[in-house]
C-alpha cells in the first residue's frame, strides 16, 4: 500500500478528489455524503475540490461509502492523472 506521506501518494491529491466527485455522481449531494461518514459538507467539498488532501483512513471511508476498493479509487486516479499529463504534452507541442 502507498504511505500518504510519499511522492506518489500526494501526486495523485489532484485526481483523487476528481474520482471521488465522479463516484459520488449527481444524484447524491455532498452534505448526504458526508453526513454518511461522519464529516461537515465542508469538509467534503474541501476534499472533491482538493483544497485538502486525504489520509489514507478518510480514502477508506469513502471508498466503503460507495462499495469501491482503495485500490480502484486509485487506479481510476491514475488514469485520470495520465490522461492529464497526455493532454498537457499534447497541448505544449501544438504551441
Amino acid at each position: 500500500m502507498i504511505d500518504e506521506r510519499s511522492p506518489k501518494w500526494t501526486s495523485l491529491g489532484v485526481c483523487l478528489g476528481e474520482t471521488i466527485r465522479a463516484m459520488r455522481g449527481s444524484k447524491r449531494s455532498q452534505a448526504l455524503c458526508a453526513d454518511l461518514v461522519g464529516w461537515r459538507q465542508a469538509t467534503w467539498s474541501r476534499m472533491e475540490t482538493d483544497a485538502s488532501k486525504l489520509t489514507v483512513a478518510q480514502l477508506e471511508k469513502v471508498c466503503g461509502l460507495f462499495g469501491v476498493s482503495v485500490f480502484i479509487a486509485i487506479s481510476r486516479a491514475t488514469c485520470r492523472r495520465d490522461e492529464r499529463l497526455k493532454m498537457q504534452t499534447v497541448l505544449q507541442k501544438t504551441e
